[in-house]
């Protein structure tokens, strides 16, 4: 898992981004360090953020997982899980 700090800041990170520049940050993130998509080709962070897929979109990175139908909604769950990642780590 990455460090707490790291994880904090790019949490925050794309947290200011818009809905592309999080699927394009996170899919390198996944690219960088060994984390995993699954539910679509990874070209799909390539289309439209907010279409549907076929399939729950999975993200597992950083020792946060998290799914959505759309890979918004994938990017916004995981955002979700890394911080209570963090908040559980912190009261630990």
């Amino acid at each position: 898992m990455i460090e707490a700090t790291r994880l904090s800041a790019f949490t925050t990170y794309l947290r200011c981004l818009s809905a592309t520049e999080r699927a394009d940050a996170i899919a390198g993130a996944i690219m960088e360090s060994g984390g995993t998509f699954s539910g679509g080709a990874m070209s799909v962070f390539n289309s439209d953020t907010e279409q549907p897929c076929d399939s729950m979109i999975e993200i597992s990175l950083h020792g946060a997982t998290a799914w959505g139908t759309t890979i918004d909604s994938a990017v916004s769950n995981w955002i979700t899980a890394a911080t209570r990642l963090l908040e559980e780590s912190a009261a630990a």
